[in-house]
């Protein structure tokens, strides 16, 4: 019984931690293309438009 707790406890952790990572990530990539579309305000109105 312990250590089915315990084996769930590590998965929790690793699922938690997957999570947080991808979070991070779509940030990450958010930040970048605003920042993109910052400095190139041209490109905007074409990715618009193939959208």
């Amino acid at each position: 019984m312990y250590f089915l707790f315990c084996e769930f406890d590590h998965l929790s952790t690793l699922i938690i931690t997957y999570m947080i990572a991808i979070i991070l990530m779509t940030i990450k990539s958010c930040a970048i293309n605003f920042i993109f579309f910052k400095l190139r305000p041209s490109v905007f109105p074409k990715v618009l438009l193939h959208m």
